[in-house]
């Protein structure tokens, strides 16, 4: 089973793989707080490091000894890199961007009884397309990340939907499994910031401390253990599929 392998894989070559994931990951919430958003587009080549690690670790784990960091901000491949990278982040935010226009424009012409029932149907809606391209670019890290693959000719955003397809069942159920740890930390979170918005302005939380504080106890299972592995999975089925662009 992929999700299991995908684990494995994690844990034996943990200290290998975690130090360059933690790296980045603390340089890009530093820069993103220092520049919000150029810094985040100028740091996001930063991922394909961490999806070169885990391809070697899947491919040839005795080259795990030394994963430089700036893989992917090599001075021929960053401005590609930073291009495709940003346009597969904005491609996932148009349908929510779209979705909220049109909310704000019915909520300005028409009166609704129920507003968040309306809220959360449309977020339901929007979210569909979301999910879709979410699929069709799952693999643009790993493309750009793999030495085979020649981004100068071919465009990893095309590419990532045609070695897909035919996977993305397997893809859908994979995440799917990830889901109740997404739900444990969203919802404390949430409950964390809807708390601290209701006594900011007089009211009282009626939110349990232990609900709104929850996001803390499952924040550091997150980060080393949820986020790795779920990008392990990615990476162990890309390398599985990997074989479409050797063909091409």
């Amino acid at each position: 089973m992929r999700i299991i392998r995908a684990f494995r894989t994690l844990i034996k070559y943990y200290n290998k793989i975690m130090p360059i994931f933690l790296v980045v990951l603390v340089l890009t919430t530093i820069l993103s707080n220092i520049l919000p958003l150029l810094g985040m587009i100028l740091l996001l080549p930063l991922k394909i490091s961490v999806a070169f690690a885990m391809l070697v670790a899947l491919t040839r784990p005795h080259k795990l000894t030394y994963i430089p960091i700036h893989i992917g901000l090599r001075r021929k491949f960053y401005i590609r890199n930073v291009f495709y990278m940003t346009i597969q982040q904005v491609l996932y935010l148009v349908p929510a961007l779209i979705g909220a226009l049109i909310s704000a424009y019915i909520y300005r012409f028409v009166e609704i009884e129920s507003q968040i029932s309306f809220v959360i149907t449309n977020l339901i809606i929007f979210s569909i397309p979301t999910v879709v391209i979410s699929l069709m670019l799952a693999m643009v890290p790993f493309l750009l990340a793999d030495p085979k693959f020649n981004q100068r000719k071919k465009n990893p955003l095309n590419y990532s939907a045609y070695i897909l397809k035919g996977s993305y069942i397997k893809l859908i159920f994979m995440r799917l499994f990830f889901v109740p740890w997404l739900i444990w930390f969203s919802s404390g979170f949430l409950a964390t910031l809807l708390s601290i918005y209701t006594i900011t302005f007089g009211g009282e939380s009626i939110i349990p401390q232990w609900v709104s504080l929850s996001w803390v106890l499952s924040l550091p299972i997150k980060i080393l253990l949820i986020d790795p592995w779920y990008q392990m999975m990615h990476a162990d089925l890309y390398v599985s599929l990997r074989y479409k662009i050797l063909n091409t």
